[in-house]
This record gives C-alpha cells, structure tokens and sequence, in this order.
C-alpha cells in the first residue's frame, strides 16, 4: 500500500514538474515574441550623384521613424557617417565577411555585380505575392534599373535622368521661341546651326553633347541580343554618331573659352536634374548662373516613350536575410510609399521613382510634375553602357576620341567594334 502511494506521490512530483516545464517553455516563447525583429540597414551619407546633399540624413532618419511607427513589432540600425565614395568598398567588405544588411542601398555601378553573384533576394515572388504592389507603380525607366536578366533583384529609391538646358538670352536674340517639351533632331540641329553663324552675333551651340546622347535620341540598341556583343555597324548606330559628330564640329570655330554655358556663351548644355538643382538657388540660395535666363526641357529626340541617359539609387534585400517579410516591408517603405517618395523633393537633389508622387514645385527650381514625368516616362536602353568596366571604358574613350577626329567613320566603328566585343567575351582582360 505504501508503495501505491509513493509511486502516486512521484508520479504527481513528475506532473508537476513537466507542467512547470511546459509553463516555463511557453512563457520563454512569449517572451521571445514579445521582442522586436531588429533590422539592419545599409545606407551613406551625402549624394549619390556627386553633389552636395547636405539634409539627406533627414530623409533616412524620416523614413526610419514613420516605418517602425507603422510596424511597431520591428526595430531598424543602421551604421551612420558611411560617406558615399566610400559606400561601394564598405559593401564589398560586408559581403565578403557574409554580413551584408538586411537592406541596403545599391549605387548604379555596384548593382550588377551584387545580382550577379547571388548577393540579393530575387524579388519576383514578393512582387508577385503583393496585391498592393506593383511595378506598374513605377516609372519604367526607374523599375527597369533594379532588373537582371528579366528578373527584379532590387526596386528604385531615386532617379537621376538627364535633361537638355537652354540658354533663353541667346534663343531670344535669335528669335527662336522655347519649345517646353523638346525638339526633335532635325530642330535642334537647325538650332545649333543657326545659333553658331547667325550674322546677329554667333554663340557656341552646345557645351556638351554625347555619341551617347545621339544614340539615346536615335532609339538605337547598342547590345546584341543577350549583350554579349555591341553592334555598331547598324545603320541608326552609324547615322547617330555621325550626327553627333556634326554637333560637335559646329564648335570648331570658337574657342574653348567661348564654349562655356556656365558664363552664357552656349546656347545649350545637357545636365542632371541633380546638377541643375544644385546650379539652381534651391535648396542653398546661390544662384551661381545670374547673367542669363535658362530652362530645362526634355532631350533632343526622346519623345515619351524615347530612351535617355538616367541612373538610379537602388535598394535591395540580402539573399541570406532571416527576416525577407519584415525586410520586404521596409524596402516598400523606403521605395513605394508616397510620404517617403515625395520627401525625396525636399532632403533630396534627385527625383522620385513612383509615379503617384508629387512635388511641391519651387518657384526658382523650374521643374515640375508634368516634365519630371514626361521624362522618367522614356527608357533607358542602354543603361550598361554607363557602368564602369573594362569593355564600356575601351568603347566610351574610343568614340569620344572619334567624335573629334578624321577617322573614316565605317572603318573606325568596326574595329571598335571587334575590339570592345573582344573584351565582352573574355578573350581580352
């Protein structure tokens, strides 16, 4: 009998106890849920297209504080005071010690090496997963930066597209009118031509007009399919670049000094719309172009629909993130929220990638809604021959060096050509 008992008495001690553990362990659960999910951000200091940004860290610190306003269970750090030219290393070093952030900040130029080498989460499922998202809600220009072979790897955070600015002192003394949404080629070609031996008192035309820029305007595909190869014997390649050619030889005549638009000698310049807002008096108050009118207009050619030259700040997730759902949440935040996208106006030299976001126009800056969106309308088709490798350096330098010369074009171009797709294939380093 008295062994009945004890063997009871044990066998409740043992109840007991594994209810003890159980209440333990679930309280340890609650516990542990209770704690915030702690996101790391990867961020820089300043701008990255090569002007000053002084108030950028506000539009970080904004972002931050509304995204964990709204997500009360999630926590983001971030490491302050990486300045922008040093961004790209920093990246580098976290990747190779395999602690990359969870989100992070992707300049132009790192962003194929990253997809390439399985760095970032492919963001086709999430896109594809998110009934309040789509890329439809960017502008093709902007979403197009962020893909690798056809797959998304990184949405835009700001978009930095080319303009045309003209110099409307010296269209006016030439009683040609400004044409708000851009010339055609033909128009602008007649422009320059007149401007530079008008009798009234010739102007240089352009301070800076690019083979690029003609190829951009004449919609010409410099890849192959694949780009594996660049085709330059095409008959629109051809013609562009002897158009861009013609550009430029009407400045033969005048001398370097008499070529700057900075001091209203040239009727026309190509410029960023970060490097127009930051030659224009917002948001510092200096207006450093004072002796002549100016406005920004769309480039020659690049009718909605037409490519151009833009670069876009991208952001990505860690392939190897734990928390993709509470990382995917922050990349919306920072890249499709219309509070954070329409701040970039004003913390920001560059323009946002959301169509539905709307700036606040300043009256000295003279962009506004309706040419921000026209232009971030275009595409940007040739976007890789902006990146900085071997190949696209050989083939910038040979053309600009062209561009200059007496060199038969046909013969010129082919043997770039063949020299540049060498280095595309890997049979030159």
């Amino acid at each position: 009998m008295e062994t009945i008992r004890n063997k009871l008495k044990d066998a409740s001690v043992q109840g007991l106890l594994l209810i003890l553990a159980f209440v333990t362990a679930f309280a340890a659960i609650l516990i542990v849920s209770a704690q915030p999910v702690v996101l790391t951000l990867g961020v820089f200091a300043g701008s990255a297209w090569d002007v000053p940004s002084p108030e950028s860290q506000k539009l970080i610190d904004q972002a931050v504080q509304y995204f964990e306003e709204q997500n009360p269970g999630i926590r983001v750090k971030y490491q302050s005071g990486i300045q922008a030219s040093d961004y790209s290393l920093w990246l580098t070093d976290q990747a190779a010690l395999g602690n990359l952030p969870d989100v992070f900040m992707i300049l132009p130029d790192d962003f194929s090496l990253l997809a390439s080498t399985n760095a970032l989460l492919n963001l086709n499922t999430c896109l594809q997963e998110d009934q309040a998202l789509s890329k439809d809600d960017f502008y093709p220009i902007a979403f197009q930066a962020g893909q690798y072979e056809k797959n998304c790897y990184a949405l835009p955070f700001e978009s930095n597209p080319e303009l045309m600015f003209a110099n409307t002192t010296i269209l006016d003394e030439h009683q040609i009118p400004l044409k708000k949404d851009g010339w055609s080629l033909d128009e602008f070609y007649e422009i320059c031509r007149k401007v530079s031996s008008d009798d009234s008192g010739s102007h240089a035309p352009i301070a800076n007009y690019s083979w690029l820029d003609a190829v951009n305007a004449w919609q010409c595909h410099v890849f192959n399919e694949g780009k594996k190869s660049v085709n330059l014997t095409q008959d629109p390649f051809r013609q562009a670049f002897s158009y861009a050619r013609s550009i430029n030889s009407m400045l033969d005549d005048f001398a370097l000094e008499e070529q700057s638009f900075d001091d209203g000698k040239t009727a026309f310049s190509t410029m960023t719309v970060a490097q127009y807002r930051t030659y224009k008096p917002y948001p510092w108050r200096i207006k450093r172009l004072s002796a002549f009118d100016w406005e920004a207009v769309p480039m020659p050619g690049s009718a909605q629909g037409g490519y151009i030259s833009c670069q876009s700040l991208l952001m990505g997730i860690s392939a190897h993130t734990p928390y993709k759902e509470a990382s995917w949440k922050l990349l919306k935040c920072f890249c499709a929220d219309k509070k954070i996208q329409e701040s970039i106006y004003d913390y920001s030299q560059g323009v946002s990638v959301l169509k539905n976001a709307e700036i606040m126009e300043d009256a000295d800056s003279g962009l506004d809604n309706a040419l921000l969106s026209k232009v971030m309308h275009s595409q940007n088709e040739n976007a890789d021959l902006q990146l900085q490798n071997t190949a696209m350096e050989q083939l910038s330098s040979r053309l600009e060096a062209m561009m200059h010369s007496e060199e038969d074009t046909d013969l010129a171009l082919m043997n770039v050509q063949d020299q540049v797709n060498l280095y595309l294939s890997g049979q030159i380093q």
